[in-house]
């Protein structure tokens, strides 16, 4: 894949969870939005627990080829408040990373703490915190929840970490959210 100049990378960040939430730098825009994955126990995933795993694994695919992505950047994440919540981490996060180094795409991620510092000031934040930050930053963006604007920190961590100019522009968003029923086809935003 080279090593393009990090201003035009086309860069993922991810909160990884059944409802993952995305942030994308890509010339210049930065389109994030929260795809809800289910949850395994309706009828409509036939109260199968592996549904949205399988859901994850087709929507990451999918996006990493259609949207060319140079860089995926993540919340490492160690402690969970249940062990189902580490195992959709887990299942995802190592998904994730080998579809991403198959296709040859640099990794990279941070911890919680080291995130909110960054976006909040406080590595302790909480979620209201985050988003409060967030509203702050950028007024004019329709702010979906906490997952949304975690992939933005992330993103916005990765980019002040690689001096990149372009870090999301409030003039340029897309935002997006959608349950996996109703999964808009991606474009590629180049």
């Amino acid at each position: 894949r080279g090593s393009p100049e990090t201003s035009t990378m086309k860069i993922l960040a991810l909160d990884l969870a059944t409802k993952t939430g995305w942030a994308l730098l890509a010339n210049g825009v930065t389109s994030c939005g929260v795809v809800n994955f289910g949850n395994g126990k309706k009828k409509a995933d036939g109260k199968d627990p592996d549904a949205p795993q399988a859901r994850f694994e087709d929507w990451i695919a999918k996006h990493i080829r259609l949207w060319k992505i140079d860089v995926v950047v993540y919340e490492e994440v160690y402690r969970w408040m249940s062990q189902r919540a580490a195992n959709i981490y887990n299942g995802q996060r190592g998904y994730m990373r080998s579809k991403a180094y198959r296709c040859g795409i640099k990794r990279v991620s941070y911890s919680p703490p080291t995130i909110k510092k960054h976006f909040t000031g406080n590595g302790h934040a909480k979620k209201k915190d985050m988003i409060a930050e967030a509203e702050r930053r950028w007024p004019s963006l329709e702010i979906i929840d906490d997952n949304q604007v975690d992939a933005l920190a992330i993103l916005s961590l990765y980019c002040d970490m690689t001096n990149n100019p372009n870090i999301i522009d409030p003039g340029l968003f897309n935002t997006d959210t959608y349950r996996w029923a109703d999964t808009p086809q991606p474009t590629d935003p180049s």
